[in-house]
């Protein structure tokens, strides 16, 4: 049943002359020529052609709401989904930067402690040295953990023609 004022709206159609002809023309076939019928019959179908028009306007602007809101959230899904992917990959750079620095941390305290192993071992090989003769006051290959020192205590014994371990 439309609404009242849908009813107002086109009395006053009528009252300007600025009917839809082609209702007109249809309520007149109907009223049979009566033209007061016309009027009234052209008014109850107006009526409810805007009723309809309203609602299809109404109904518009529900889908045109609805379209609004899933952009809405269609964006805030993406700039979510965004901020994760950013997070994620500030995690995976700084778990990347930890374990490179716990890497460097450990490999720094393995050479730390080689290089402790080759101080002790030398200055072991200084106090023997110190009380051996003193014909032999030269430190042993054998004597270092590390093969590059090792050798290079054997080519300065050989150079000086001292021999290349212990006799």
């Amino acid at each position: 049943m439309p609404h009242d004022r849908f009813y107002g709206i086109a009395a006053e159609e009528i009252a300007r002359h600025e009917v839809d002809k082609d209702l007109m023309a249809r309520a007149y076939a109907i009223a049979l020529g009566d033209a007061e019928k016309t009027k009234a019959i052209y008014i109850g179908i107006r009526a409810e052609r805007l009723e309809e028009l309203a609602c299809e306007i109404v109904e518009q602007r529900q889908r045109a709401e609805d379209a609004r809101q899933r952009e809405e959230q269609r964006q805030a899904r993406e700039a979510s989904e965004a901020r994760l992917a950013e997070a994620k990959e500030k995690y995976r750079k700084e778990r990347e930067s930890t374990e490179a620095r716990a890497a460097d941390t450990r490999k720094h305290d393995r050479d730390r402690e080689e290089a402790k192993r080759d101080a002790d071992a030398t200055a072991k090989a200084l106090l023997r040295s110190a009380e051996k003769p003193k014909g032999d006051s030269l430190p042993n290959p054998e004597d270092f953990s590390d093969p590059k020192i090792a050798e290079a205590v054997r080519a300065m014994r050989e150079a000086l023609r001292v021999g290349g371990g212990r006799k």
